[in-house]
């Protein structure tokens, strides 16, 4: 302590300016090393996400189709022999069995005609089977006989058109419908080939839409569906015909579908279509599940195990093939596979991980380099 007191003030000064320097600089350097150590900590530890397993599941593939209900066949029923509408019995809107009659034309003097014909024929009948029993006698000639067969068949054509022709003047249905319009009305002429009424038929119904060419494959002859219409109605429907060439103006591809009508369905009505293709594997995933590379290519976020709680993530691309409450029904992917469901969306490609335990939740980090690339 003396030999402190008997330092020159400048000596003093000196020895603590340097001691204060020394003290600095390594305070200094314990400060850095802690930080280092702390800087090493963050970039090696783990971005924590939640995973969760699934296994590919059969379900029935559906392509969905717009279309409308139509009538089976609409055909316009015409006159084929000319006269006087007399009546017509059946009122518009109304279901009619085949054979009714949908507009009774005037016989005027057909029947006369049919009984005229009818005589003619008789007496023709008479004649030919006396000439035939006289040559059979050697009483009469081959070409008497023949001439008189001429007149029988002649009598007989005659006979079949006069029946005919009385025939047509009752209009039938030719199968059983809806009475969609009458043309004619009592007191019109018609000439042949006059339109009398138009006749629908609902029973079975038809759908009609078209499907673009990604999809036309798929579907085949046979296939069932279900139609919900605007109303919300439902029902059963079976294709019964795929084009096999594309419309020009649209380059879709026309399906047509039949179903019972129990008569509730009109034509016209718009329907939405779930066509039946087929049974197909499938993964049952959340929707926030899927995302996009930066290829925009749809995928999920997989976990291939390199630890008990440790991982690498794997991109797998997947196909949306259907939608449903619980999520996507996606293809692409095989068997059981460990999928991201939370934390997915700050996570890379070949990224080590750390898998949450049950309970945990994923760590969201605040890192600009933790964002998907």
């Amino acid at each position: 302590m003396a030999g402190w007191r008997s330092l020159p003030s400048s000596v003093k000064t000196a020895l603590l300016i340097t001691a204060g320097v020394v003290a600095y600089f390594a305070l200094s350097m314990l400060l850095r090393s802690g930080g280092e150590e702390i800087v090493a900590d963050e970039e090696t530890r783990l971005f924590r996400v939640v995973t969760e397993t699934v296994d590919s599941q059969t379900i029935t593939e559906k392509i969905e189709m717009r279309g409308r209900t139509e009538a089976r066949r609409l055909v316009v029923v015409r006159a084929e022999t000319p006269g006087q509408v007399r009546a017509t019995p059946s009122p518009e809107g109304q279901f009619v069995e085949r054979g009714r009659v949908l507009c009774e034309i005037d016989v005027e003097t057909r029947s006369a005609t049919l009984g005229e014909a009818r005589a003619a024929f008789e007496k023709a009948r008479i004649d030919y089977e006396a000439a035939q029993e006289l040559a059979d006698k050697g009483f009469a000639s081959e070409a008497g006989v023949a001439s008189a067969r001429a007149v029988y068949d002649q009598a007989e054509a005659a006979l079949q058109r006069a029946s005919t022709d009385l025939g047509k003047t009752s209009v039938r249905a030719p199968f059983a419908g809806i009475l969609e319009e009458q043309q004619a009305e009592a007191g019109d002429f018609l000439n042949v080939g006059a339109p009398c009424a138009t006749l629908a038929e609902l029973d079975p119904i038809r759908i009609r839409g078209a499907v673009p060419e990604r999809d036309v494959a798929r579907i085949r002859e046979n296939n069932m569906a279900q139609v919900v219409l605007a109303t919300g109605e439902e029902f059963p429907a079976r294709v019964t015909y795929v084009a096999a060439a594309a419309s020009d103006a649209t380059r879709t591809y026309a399906v047509e579908l039949e179903a019972e009508n129990p008569g509730t369905i009109r034509a016209g009505q718009t329907a939405t279509v779930l066509i039946d293709t087929g049974d197909t594997d499938a993964w049952l995933l959340p929707h926030d599940v899927v995302v996009t590379s930066d290829q925009g290519q749809s995928g999920v976020r997989t976990v291939i195990r390199t630890g008990a709680k440790t991982g690498e993530v794997v991109f797998r691309p997947v196909s949306i093939t259907g939608d449903s409450a619980d999520g996507y029904f996606v293809s692409g992917l095989s068997g059981e596979q460990e999928i991201i469901v939370r934390g997915q969306n700050y996570v890379r490609d070949g990224q080590a991980i750390e898998i949450a335990a049950p309970g945990e939740t994923y760590q969201q980090s605040d890192r600009s380099d933790s964002q998907p690339g």
